[in-house]
């Protein structure tokens, strides 16, 4: 399949030819639909501007957006394509922070038919236009499996729903390269728009509410890697927002 990154994207890996008795943190978004589908956007667009062969990304946690998040959510760094454990230190005043819990980001190419996807039968090529009914079958054929394990402070396990976040352009870095992969900058000027993809998040997205204070993430991607350990761990730091 092609640039399906799947996210193990989120672990972003792209698709080419996330306690018993713990209480549960479910994806419960402001607005529903509509929210979901623009943070999804939006950490999707990070993840590929900052993307130069990382496994995660942005490297720094809030590179890109400032210390109140985008629409007052905190955008966490997410899995980029390949595996290895992560620790990463993040601050914000943001009240709730958005976590990747598996997935795929599905980005066009002009590489058909060596980059297809089997759709209603028939292989058809990572168009813009194919790439919502490409993630489309992907939840309905079950692909995405479960969200990744995930807990909030040691104790509260984190879930989601699986989505497809529409279609959207994303800017992506030069140096984009896929260890062993794609390289998605040469996807970019091959399609004809050089620095930018259609694009679409695939997967699993979840926003946690945090109050001020101390507080740890931990995601475990290792299940997409076949075992290799691969687990991100956010300690992340709420301020409370100064008034003037």
């Amino acid at each position: 399949m092609s640039a399906m990154s799947a996210c193990p994207t989120a672990a972003a890996a792209t698709i080419r030819s996330a306690t018993p008795d713990a209480p549960t943190a479910t994806a419960t978004l402001p607005n529903a639909r509509a929210s979901a589908h623009r943070l999804a956007q939006q950490q999707t667009k990070l993840m590929l501007k900052f993307y130069e062969g990382q496994n995660v990304s942005p490297s720094r946690c809030g590179q890109g957006q400032g210390a109140a998040g985008v629409a007052g959510v905190f955008l966490l760094p997410v899995l980029s394509f390949t595996p290895g454990d992560r620790t990463l230190t993040c601050r914000t005043i943001a009240r709730s922070v958005l976590v990747d819990l598996g997935g795929f980001v599905i980005t066009q190419d002009n590489r058909f038919p060596d980059s297809s996807y089997p759709l209603g039968g028939v292989l058809v090529p990572f168009t813009a236009e194919n790439l919502e009914p490409i993630c489309d079958d992907v939840i309905a054929q079950g692909f995405l499996g479960d969200p990744v394990p995930a807990t909030l402070d040691g104790y509260r396990t984190l879930t989601a729903s699986a989505l497809n976040s529409g279609l959207f352009t994303a800017r992506v870095n030069r140096h984009a390269q896929i260890p062993g992969g794609a390289d998605l900058y040469a996807d970019s000027v091959a399609v004809g728009h050089p620095g930018q993809l259609a694009t679409v998040y695939c997967g699993y997205k979840t926003q946690v509410f945090l109050r001020p204070g101390q507080h740890q993430i931990v995601v475990d991607y290792s299940g997409l890697f076949g075992g290799t350990s691969t687990v991100f761990t956010y300690n992340i730091t709420v301020h409370a927002p100064h008034h003037s």
